[in-house]
């Protein structure tokens, strides 16, 4: 089962297993500018990031990753992947 069809029915451990350990975790609410609104779907975000290109801290080009977002029971409740 892939991430997209997995909302609404994967835990975080089938992510895990799948995802491996994530880049990032953030608590929902959070201020933080890469999960504030990922935050309004559910309340805790993971996320995986790579870089096709060496960057500046905060610079976004070459960026691509995928975020999921777990609802309060721990099920998967959105995925965002991001192409470079």
């Amino acid at each position: 089962m892939g991430l997209m069809s997995g909302v609404g029915v994967m835990t975080k451990d089938d992510v895990r297993q799948r995802m491996g350990e994530p880049t990032a975790r953030a608590m929902c609410p959070s201020l933080l500018g890469r999960y504030e609104q990922k935050c309004n779907k559910g309340t805790e975000v993971w996320q995986w990031m790579t870089s096709s290109e060496q960057g500046v801290v905060g610079d976004r080009h070459g960026e691509a990753g995928t975020y999921v977002v777990f609802d309060a029971a721990g099920t998967l409740a959105d995925v965002d992947i991001i192409e470079p």
